[in-house]
């Protein structure tokens, strides 16, 4: 649930942000956002996959059937609009247009730069350890 609806009941265009971030994480971890089987730190999608990325390992959130097939590019530019869409602070997080344009640009990415390599840059350690 959104940090900003949480505290305020409020709902906002940034409300339907912070949602479709948690439905992007989903798709790209091949998971849903609350896991009451999985391993003890791992039940909350977006608590877990904040951990991974702080830790320096966004290659451990990413599905099975996902990895060797994304492009480093593609895939750098779709984390960090994931993560950007799921600041705690609402006025922090993008507009659903500039989540759209990121988007195309990442699905750009993905068919002029395909690579097969499993590793991701360190911009989006970076940007997210960045007012996190």
């Amino acid at each position: 649930m959104d940090p900003h609806y949480r505290e305020t009941r409020e709902l906002s265009p940034k409300t339907d942000v912070y949602a479709l971030g948690v439905v992007l994480l989903e798709m790209l971890c091949g998971r849903h956002q609350f896991d009451p089987d999985a391993p003890d730190g791992q039940k909350r999608l977006v608590l877990w996959a904040e951990k991974c990325i702080r830790e320096r390992a966004p290659n451990s959130i990413v599905d099975l059937g996902l990895r060797g097939s994304l492009a480093n590019d593609g895939l750098r530019i779709f984390l960090d609009i994931t993560f950007r869409c799921l600041k705690d602070r609402s006025w922090k997080r993008p507009t659903l247009a500039e989540v759209v344009w990121r988007l195309e640009s990442a699905l750009t990415k993905q068919y002029t730069t395909y690579s097969s390599s499993s590793s991701v840059d360190d911009d989006i350690f970076k940007h997210f350890n960045q007012g996190a």
